[in-house]
């Protein structure tokens, strides 16, 4: 038994020990340009005006509220609401509701392969730690 587990143990430290050779020779090879900086250029930037953000207005038509029609100036629906749109967040947020509910429910044939393979994985290790005696041949 302890030769089986001290050559398992010499295994792992080779696999270590050949990762840790791989890594410190890749790293070695790698190469860094090394950052010789100017002291007129740093000077020069830092005296530059920060550049303000200017948020983009691509597709901006105007208000972003509409004034209520009085297709849908039913009670339930906010003002600046179109009934469709209300709507169909309504069916996104039923239909992700159900997804979700669908993961979270596992599969009764997923279930039931793991806990066949863990019976038998278990039996398997049975069977190897009892000794199985020989039978006895009748002379």
């Amino acid at each position: 038994m302890k030769n089986k587990d001290s050559e398992l143990l010499y295994r792992v430290i080779t696999v270590f020990m050949l990762t840790m050779l791989c890594l410190l020779l890749l790293a070695a090879s790698a190469q860094a340009t090394p950052l010789q900086p100017n002291v007129r250029q740093l000077l020069q930037q830092a005296e530059k005006p920060a550049v303000p953000y200017i948020p983009a207005r691509a597709g901006w038509d105007g208000p972003e509220m509409t004034l209520p029609s009085a297709a849908n100036s039913a009670a339930t629906v906010p003002a600046g609401y179109h009934l469709a749109d209300v709507l169909d967040r309504a069916a996104s947020a039923r239909a992700m509701r159900h997804m979700l509910l669908a993961i979270a429910i596992p599969d009764p044939r997923a279930l039931a392969g793991f806990g066949l393979l863990i019976l038998l994985l278990r039996k398997l290790r049975q069977s190897r730690e009892t000794p199985q005696q020989p039978q006895a041949q009748p002379a």
